[in-house]
């Protein structure tokens, strides 16, 4: 009985402790439940401070107003720089448009067809400034930019032409960029006096209008430098059809060069035409001559080495890589068009760029101030300086190297290269005091 008793205490006072022990262990499980050991606890994820999300970009479009001859006997200085001028565009496009100001331009061309007459430039000059907003407008050269002139100036409205001449203290927001229209002359005189000294009778025939006469002007002081002797000087009208008996009354006079001024392809093509099947065997000087359509009328042998003009054939190894790509690309989307101004608007356009980005802006009066504002800018053929006013009475002609030709294995090759203006004033003292004279005479 008392073995039964002790046994019956002993697992009595067991059972308190396993009571005891599952208490203990059940009142830790309810104090730690949920919270892991801290050796398995994950590092707490780091806070990171939120930061705000980069502004999107603002893209806008910025407009050029095109305002030249698409149709009409000056469309050859027209349409085919339109189409440099898209190629431009394109390229800038692509490569993610003009940054200025904090925002990202596309370019968009407005063309506007003004024949070359005055009264529908000054129409095309409303319509660009007024309905389309553009920012700047791009003109040829001439009495369509002088028609147009009072009301982009009243409108503050940036322009640009090809022409050192349409610039004037009257139109002061008026710029020439790239071409020294007309000026080439006196290079491409210099050049033919120095390599072929044996020529000494000139003669000079010119369309009758504002191109024709300062041309003639500026060939007359040519001449006079060179110590030349001008032997026939004459203008004729757009009317005219047949050149024969023109050219007739001109190799009369037995010239050692013919010069067809600034004519207009279409002239200068019909005249070229006429002293070939009059025999003539002299030199040939012209502001330009388109060979793809000149040599439809006259054999390329016989333009060999006596053709002098001022626009070169942009593969010319004297020219940069660019030039050579963008001349290759434009004859394979336009072959037969390329010409002097195939690609000045788009050189325009570049000197444009130039001044949008300093200026940070589109506005433009803000890229006239910014483009004025710089001492030098480089363009396609090097490195401009603002001039002119000398000449024209006001400094907004941005002088650059330019280039004088002759045909060379059926080429306009370069045969000299010359800031010209410059470089010919400085040849003789008394060089500037004959141009200006000859500008007076003709009432320039």
């Amino acid at each position: 009985m008392k073995r039964k008793s002790e046994s019956k205490k002993f697992y009595l006072m067991l059972g308190v402790v396993v009571v005891i022990a599952l208490l203990v262990v059940l009142s830790s499980t309810i104090l730690f439940a949920g919270k892991p050991k801290s050796k398995e606890e994950p590092a707490p994820a780091e806070v990171k401070e939120e930061k705000a999300a980069p502004a999107e970009e603002k893209v806008e479009t910025v407009k050029i107003g095109f305002l030249v001859p698409l149709t009409g006997e000056a469309a050859a200085w027209g349409l085919p720089g339109l189409y440099g001028a898209q190629m431009w565009v394109e390229d800038v496009n692509e490569a993610g448009g003009i940054k200025a100001g904090g925002k990202t331009y596309m370019v968009e061309i407005v063309k506007y067809d003004d024949e070359n007459i005055s009264s529908k430039a000054l129409l095309g000059a409303k319509k660009l400034v007024l309905e389309e907003d553009v920012s700047v407008v791009l003109n040829m050269a001439g009495a369509t930019v002088t028609a147009i002139q009072d009301f982009l100036t009243k409108n503050e409205m940036l322009s640009i032409s090809l022409a050192p001449y349409d610039t004037r203290p009257e139109a002061p927001y008026h710029l020439a960029t790239v071409e020294p229209s007309m000026i080439y002359h006196l290079d491409t005189v210099r050049y033919i006096k120095e390599t072929y000294p044996d020529v000494q009778k000139v003669a000079i025939v010119a369309q009758d209008d504002i191109l024709g006469i300062i041309g003639l002007a500026i060939l007359r002081a040519a001449i006079e430098a060179e110590g030349m002797e001008l032997v026939y000087d004459k203008f004729y009208g757009f009317e005219t059809t047949d050149f024969a008996p023109i050219m007739t009354a001109i190799l009369a006079k037995k010239p050692d060069l013919i010069s067809f001024d600034g004519g207009y392809s279409y002239y200068v093509e019909l005249l070229a035409e006429q002293a070939y099947l009059l025999g003539y065997e002299g030199y040939l000087e012209s502001a330009e001559f388109i060979l793809g359509s000149l040599s439809a009328k006259v054999p390329m042998e016989w333009l060999e080495g006596r053709t002098i003009a001022s626009f070169p054939d942009w593969d010319d190894p004297k020219l940069p890589k660019y030039s050579h790509d963008f001349y290759a690309e434009y004859n394979e989307r336009w072959p037969g068009q390329w010409g002097a101004v195939s690609w000045e608007y788009a050189a325009n356009l570049d000197v444009w760029r130039k001044g949008v980005e300093k200026a940070g802006s589109v506005d433009p009066m803000d890229v006239f101030k910014a483009l004025k504002s710089m001492d030098t800018i480089q363009t396609i053929y090097g490195e401009g300086r603002w001039g002119g006013e000398d000449m024209w009475g006001i400094d907004n002609w941005l002088m650059t190297t330019w280039h004088t030709t002759n045909v060379v294995n059926g080429k306009h090759s370069i045969v000299s290269s010359q800031m010209i203006l410059l470089d010919w004033a400085a040849r003789n003292p008394g060089n500037m005091d004959i141009l200006i004279e000859q500008f007076r005479d003709a009432g320039l």
